[in-house]
């Protein structure tokens, strides 16, 4: 009996598992030997989805810190600027007054006309204004640019997940299924592919039609369909609500920038999870026989490998 964790690529101790039960280092929910399955496909499965699923979620956490601690981040990173660009500004008049003279007539000049009082002045004077505009960083730009940028990359991340768990059902059931058998790798790649790279619409009918797992039932589809939708916009129609956003959200408002700010990001990123986590139990109680009964942490099991379904107990800590 192994006294470090396999599961879900924790690899810690027995030590960080008090009573086998949750890791105090990790999101493992516990060792494997808990789960009561014995036949090691049926392990090796169960283990490559939940890893799959695991890497995804950590994906979410990141990106909900970050979401969370950015703006603390850029102000510190303006405020030092700020300290750069008073010593900066003091060490000019001291050493070359004339030119800060001249830097404080074009500012004055940008000021009142705007960006023409910048043509043609010296290399000199544009360093100087460079250095004062700590190179063009801006908390507000830089916001709406960490915004757009966790946005793009957990949607992006989704897909990646649900072509990675695909997959994993594609070489599963290729060991029963004739249709399965004659793929290669390579081609049960591109079928998973061809999954994550399909609108979101589409994918989930693909879901429903190959798995059986109907998304659009849940009330959040369309919420979960907009998230994709508003991304899009932000990047081809600068944050406006064109025709084809319309039709596909029903939305109905004014044609305004639609926001991608904290708020946003935290409902979706919740929103990224329950699907997610939703898809990743299906594929567990469908095709390996496991299913979480407590969305608290598998504090039971329902082995369906065996009989009828007996509820099996994991340890929790509590004796």
């Amino acid at each position: 009996m192994s006294d470090f964790c396999e599961r879900e690529e924790c690899k810690h101790s027995s030590n960080d598992h008090p009573n086998d039960g949750h890791c105090i280092k990790c999101r493992c929910i516990g060792f494997y030997r808990n789960l009561k399955v014995d036949d090691p496909l049926t392990k090796k499965y169960l283990q490559l989805i939940v890893d799959v699923h695991t890497k995804f979620n950590g994906i979410l956490d990141m990106s909900s810190h970050l979401n969370e601690d950015f703006p603390k981040m850029a102000n510190s990173f303006l405020d030092d600027k700020k300290l750069e660009e008073s010593e900066f500004w003091k060490k000019l008049v001291k050493e070359d007054n004339n030119l800060a003279k001249k830097t404080n007539t074009v500012i004055n000049n940008f000021n009142k006309i705007g960006r023409i009082a910048l043509e043609g002045i010296s290399p000199k004077i544009h360093a100087v204004i460079c250095n004062l505009s700590h190179n063009g960083a801006n908390y507000e730009l830089s916001i709406r640019f960490i915004h757009f940028m966790i946005l793009s990359q957990i949607l992006i991340m989704y897909r990646v997940f649900i072509k990675d768990t695909v997959k994993i059902i594609f070489e599963l059931e290729s060991s029963t299924k004739e249709e399965w058998k004659k793929l290669s790798g390579e081609e049960k790649e591109e079928k998973g592919k061809k999954f994550s790279d399909s609108k979101i619409q589409e994918m989930a009918i693909e879901i429903r039609k190959k798995f059986g797992l109907d998304l659009k039932k849940d009330s959040d589809f369309n919420r979960f369909v907009e998230c994709f939708e508003r991304r899009n916009i932000h990047t081809h129609n600068e944050g406006r609500p064109h025709k084809k956003y319309r039709d596909i959200t029903n939305y109905s408002g004014p044609d305004v920038v639609l926001p991608i700010d904290k708020e946003y990001l935290e409902s979706t990123i919740n929103l990224l999870r329950k699907y997610a986590r939703d898809f990743m139990e299906f594929c567990l109680e469908k095709y390996v026989g496991v299913v979480n009964i407590s969305r608290k942490g598998n504090v039971h099991h329902i082995d369906l490998t065996k009989g009828k379904g007996k509820i099996i107990p994991v340890k929790d800590g509590k004796n």
